[in-house]
């Protein structure tokens, strides 16, 4: 959540996006996965339609159709029969493609490293910035993020018979396959679960419960109503997400966002302690206090907000977006109050932090003929 000259809230701040994706589309495999594994693919296809028939587990034991079931109740039968359908082939031929290599329970690494090569061979795979959302997109667009990524992963392992679990930490999901973590939206990216604390600070849950499944659908119903005129559902939805993933603080901060949206900035404070006695470390955390303080007329309260943001050390997802986000708001925050000495060392900050030219915030020294150190 950054402040700009009008106070305008964008959806750059959080966790914070035709046609079914065709693994036949292939032209080249990733490093992993091997060529012959791709080759096979449209021999693979021709064997869907078998093995649904064969499969002995229910649908709602996957998690792509606990998803669907969640965020498209109020849709159209036939669309969700489509997309259904579409999920369930993608499934299906991915299951022949590694259950005919005879991988399975004990394989877990040749798994990760075989379906990573089915992804990153055929689907457009999408880590940080701009969210997918809902997964009948990911099916109709063939573009993944970490969410409906990691349900098709896990299925799949399933089907398998390989243990799966689901893998929170700070604005991230990624899963834990035997002792690997894989991270489905960052390419070759696998290491041992021991070794988590080198990529993030903190993990919140590991489970392989289909909980964590809803959890991710009323957080994906959250953030898509969270900008529009459906905030007041919003709330419902990340409520829905809080009861079902208590230690996870990420809802409690978009429920705070809401709360703030609506003006009831006492409430969305709550939800910010709360978050905090989880984790004490989230620069978003300090982001979302800041600007709810900035909206109350808090000022001294919103910069002390700001710097805790931009001075907190993260190892954990988009934290560099965080920090940019903080600059931006110190920045203009200062301008605004008329400092532009300090809100100019600010841009310089969020100069070097985002260096793009063609997304510029532009320089308060820029707007004034003063002589700034």
């Amino acid at each position: 959540m950054r402040i700009y000259q009008k106070a305008l809230i964008t959806g750059a701040f959080l966790f914070a996006v035709a046609g079914a994706p065709s693994l036949a589309r292939a032209q080249n495999a990733s490093q992993f996965g091997s060529k012959s594994m791709i080759e096979s693919i449209s021999i693979a296809t021709t064997k869907a339609d078998t093995a649904r028939s064969q499969k002995k587990e229910t649908t709602g034991f996957y998690s792509g159709n606990v998803r669907m079931s969640i965020e498209n109740a109020g849709m159209a039968i036939p669309e969700r029969l489509k997309w259904g359908k579409m999920y369930s082939d993608l499934m299906d031929t991915t299951f022949n493609i590694l259950g005919g290599m005879g991988i399975g329970p004990g394989k877990e690494e040749q798994f990760i490293t075989e379906i990573a090569g089915i992804m990153y061979g055929n689907m457009s795979m999408k880590y940080g910035g701009d969210r997918v959302g809902f997964l009948w997109k990911s099916l109709e667009n063939n573009y993944w993020d970490c969410k409906n990524s990691v349900c098709f992963v896990a299925d799949v392992a399933r089907r398998l018979g390989i243990k799966v679990e689901f893998v929170i930490v700070p604005q991230h999901i990624f899963l834990k396959v035997g002792q690997f973590c894989f991270e489905t939206t960052l390419k070759d990216r696998y290491f041992r679960y021991s070794d988590i604390g080198k990529f993030y600070r903190g993990v919140y849950l590991v489970s392989g419960d289909l909980r964590v499944t809803e959890y991710m659908a009323y957080h994906v119903l959250g953030r898509n109503a969270k900008y529009s005129p459906k905030a007041a559902d919003a709330a419902t939805y990340f409520k829905k997400a809080i009861s079902l993933a208590p230690e996870t603080p990420d809802p409690y901060i978009q429920l705070g966002i809401i709360y703030t949206q609506l003006g009831r900035h006492d409430d969305a404070m709550a939800q910010f302690w709360k978050a905090k006695s989880i984790d004490a470390s989230l620069p978003y955390l300090y982001n979302a206090m800041g600007y709810t303080y900035y909206k109350q007329g808090n000022i001294e309260q919103a910069i002390g907000c700001f710097k805790k943001a931009l001075g907190v050390k993260s190892l954990g997802y988009d934290a560099t977006r965080d920090h940019i986000d903080a600059s931006i708001n110190l920045m203009n925050i200062y301008e605004m109050n008329g400092d532009i000495q300090t809100a100019h060392r600010y841009w310089l900050i969020y100069d070097k932090l985002d260096p793009d030219p063609f997304i510029r915030e532009a320089d308060p020294a820029a707007k004034t003929k003063s002589t700034l150190k």
